[in-house]
């Protein structure tokens, strides 16, 4: 008998490591719920493109021109800013401290605000305003789950994102893409430690193969739960 067979083909060896992970499934699990009933509100910002309406070659050759009324624009873009609330909580207007709104710095003067949309549909879009090369959010009501996209005319050669922000008990920082609301994950997080705990309370009664797959796939979903925990909360 191998080394490794002694160690495969042990009841004991199975049995402590199926405990091991149950304890860690437990305790992630109890972080997930302690998270989930007191949240720390989340608000991300993302500069999800930059379109210049004139080509870099067509503005040395003077062949393309954009004009706002009476004004000639040099370096005109279109940006679109994404300002999105993944937490599980909505952020209400009472966290603007001081009533002071969220200022979103494009780098480059704002020629005009072209339009803001927000999703889903029922939330309603944050005020917005312009300041030079400032946007000004709020303060209003971001729901838990909306996506908020700002798009706005600017005239600079590199245009770029700055946020600055005095949001009370509010984590910012930057990120993009869909939007998956801390209240959803939640339910799934507690499904999956269920599921581990009940299966690793049979590896005991399971051949070593069977039990090999058991453990491996209730490892992961710990350490996955762990990061999503940690990502959506």
């Amino acid at each position: 008998m191998t080394l490794a067979e002694s160690w495969y083909e042990n009841a004991a060896f199975w049995s402590g490591a199926g405990v091991a992970v149950a304890i860690a499934a437990i305790v992630v699990g109890a972080w997930a719920t302690l998270r989930a009933a007191y949240p720390r509100r989340r608000l991300t910002y993302y500069l999800r493109s930059i379109a210049p309406l004139i080509p870099p070659t067509a503005s040395r050759h003077g062949r393309v021109a954009v004009e706002i009324g009476s004004v000639a624009l040099t370096d005109p873009h279109v940006l679109h800013v994404e300002l999105a609330n993944p937490g599980s909580h909505d952020i209400p207007s009472s966290a603007f401290d001081g009533g002071d709104p969220i200022e979103l710095d494009l780098g480059a003067n704002v020629v005009t605000l072209l339009a803001t949309t927000s999703t889903p549909p029922h939330a309603a879009a944050p005020s917005v305003n312009t300041d030079e090369r400032i946007l000004t959010v709020g303060p209003s009501l971001i729901a838990k789950g909306q996506l908020v996209t700002i798009s706005v005319l600017v005239d600079g050669p590199a245009p770029e994102l700055t946020v600055r922000t005095r949001l009370t008990d509010v984590s910012v920082r930057e990120g993009g893409g869909a939007v998956i609301s801390a209240a959803r994950v939640d339910p799934m997080i507690s499904m999956a430690f269920g599921l581990v705990t009940a299966g690793l309370s049979f590896m005991p009664l399971l051949e070593h193969e069977q039990a090999l797959l058991v453990f491996g796939i209730g490892t992961g979903l710990t350490a996955g739960g762990a990061w999503t925990v940690m990502w959506a909360t």
